[in-house]
């Protein structure tokens, strides 16, 4: 049975319930244009899951204002723009493979870092900042697990940035094997 909510005000809303994968039962109610965001997301998670071959960490909690703008693809790694503001806020997925190296060279402070607790990753992600002009603050943490690296960094105010990481999540299981 589908529930069905129309709000009248000077514009009318057609709002439908969605149920959003997640790591809780989350039903959704969006209007018709922030379901269309919502499906854009959601279709670039499941490519992404699909091209590299690895469960990929998604975001259960996204900031009203901030917007899926695209992803650029390039061999083993592939990055999620999303517009936030003035600014771009990102989520950097990256296989590691048997064999092979990587370097990661970071501008950030190590000695300017929170921990926060992730239950859904079960694990403490370090988040460090750096002062980007004009003393606006940059955000970044990375996350490693098996057999993927994963760095998400933006310009976003702090508690924002918090909740996103406290609320990572992977959804196991919606690769295809292929043969």
């Amino acid at each position: 049975m589908a529930t069905t909510m129309t709000v009248g005000a000077k514009k009318y809303y057609h709002y439908k319930k969605t149920i959003k994968p997640s790591v809780r039962s989350a039903i959704v109610l969006n209007n018709d244009k922030n379901k269309e965001d919502d499906g854009r997301l959601e279709e670039a998670y499941r490519e992404l899951d699909q091209s590299l071959g690895i469960n990929v960490i998604r975001m259960e909690y996204v900031p009203t204002d901030m917007v899926y703008v695209d992803t650029v693809k390039m061999d083993d790694t592939a990055t999620m723009r999303f517009q936030y503001g003035d600014h771009y806020f990102s989520v950097t997925y990256q296989i590691r493979r048997v064999g092979n190296s990587s370097g990661i060279i970071s501008d950030r402070n190590q000695q300017i870092s929170d921990k926060v607790y992730n239950q859904w990753l079960n694990r403490e992600i370090v988040i460090q900042r750096a002062v980007i002009k004009d003393q606006v603050m940059e955000y970044s943490a990375e996350v490693i697990l098996e057999d993927a690296y994963y760095y998400l960094s933006g310009i976003i105010e702090k508690d924002e940035f918090v909740k996103i990481i406290e609320n990572l999540f992977l959804e196991s299981g919606e690769r295809k094997n292929e043969t």
